[in-house]
């Protein structure tokens, strides 16, 4: 009898373990989650894979956009469906338990050659969604820059057109191996540990190296439009309600409104957060060399 492939990963501070049947050959992305990829041990959340076809029950499904398709979303029979389609439809059919910590998924056969791994697409979004905010965490709009394992998060106000620049963030002088690195894509997550709020990079949906990078909270800036650079601090209170505003609340399981609240609270009140004014970018061109201003915001991200 051909065993079964058992492959573990671990991301934003949730392991997981997905096990496939021989015939699917697959691996995680080399130049994304492969960096991520451990033992299968221990796992937070267990998926099982087979080849064939699945159909969810009688539902009423929320249905989303990405880029590769649509599927449809909703809780059945005390259990989370997810259909993915793509050039055709149910191309992956998954089935969870009310806590994500247990799934099957289902590929149709003419869907395998395209598959690259079972979570691939919305499912690890999904997935991982959920977990955090189940787990006490926030996924959140905006980007993070960690230095020697103390992270500082930026936020956007407003329309978000300014672009948030981070890569000259770092002091002249600092060792090589204390370079700033940036959480990718254009959100991140936050989770409590031990009473700490740690920020966990995210991979997009092609996965991404940059899922690895994680750190402290030590603060959080709120970027806003402003005729004149200012900072102020935001009170804890209306902290937590910027925080809501920017994290990622699923319209289809609005039973989690209760936990992003108690999350925001929990974040809000452990990291302060300041109000960070920055002007237009513009450019000077004073006397006869030119110098540029440029500022520092974020562009919001559409989420698939």
């Amino acid at each position: 009898m051909a065993r079964t492939r058992l492959r573990g990963i671990e991301l934003a501070g949730t392991r997981l373990a997905v096990e496939a049947p021989p015939g699917f050959q697959w691996d995680w992305p080399a130049r994304g989650l492969a960096g991520l990829a451990r033992a299968p041990v221990d796992a937070d959340v267990y998926v099982g894979v087979s080849i064939g076809f699945a159909t969810p029950p009688d539902w009423e499904p929320i249905t989303y956009a990405f880029d590769g398709g649509t599927f449809d979303i909703a809780l059945a029979d005390d259990e989370w469906w997810v259909a993915v389609h793509g050039t055709q439809r149910f191309e992956r059919v998954a089935r969870f338990n009310r806590s994500f910590s247990e799934g099957e998924i289902t590929i149709a056969p003419g869907a395998v050659a395209n598959c690259r791994h079972p979570l691939d697409g919305p499912l690890l979004d999904l997935l991982l969604t959920h977990r955090l905010i189940g787990d006490g965490g926030l996924v959140l709009a905006g980007c993070a820059v960690v230095l020697g394992g103390r992270a500082l998060a930026l936020l956007s106000d407003g329309d978000g057109s300014a672009s948030v620049r981070t890569t000259n963030m770092g002091a002249a002088g600092r060792r090589e191996s204390e370079r700033t690195s940036r959480t990718p894509g254009g959100r991140f997550a936050v989770r409590m540990c031990d009473g700490v709020p740690r920020v966990h990079g995210l991979p997009g949906s092609h996965g991404h190296p940059g899922a690895c990078v994680m750190g402290r909270l030590d603060a959080l800036h709120l970027m806003t439009r402003s005729d004149k650079m200012f900072a102020s601090p935001i009170d804890s209170e209306d902290a937590i309600q910027e925080l809501l505003q920017h994290a990622c609340a699923p319209v289809h399981a609005p039973d989690m409104a209760d936990l992003l609240m108690r999350s925001a609270s929990a974040i809000g009140r452990a990291a302060p957060m300041l109000r960070i004014g920055v002007p237009e970018e513009r450019r000077v061109v004073p006397f006869d060399w030119g110098r540029r201003e440029a500022a520092h915001g974020f562009a919001l991200p559409g989420f698939r």
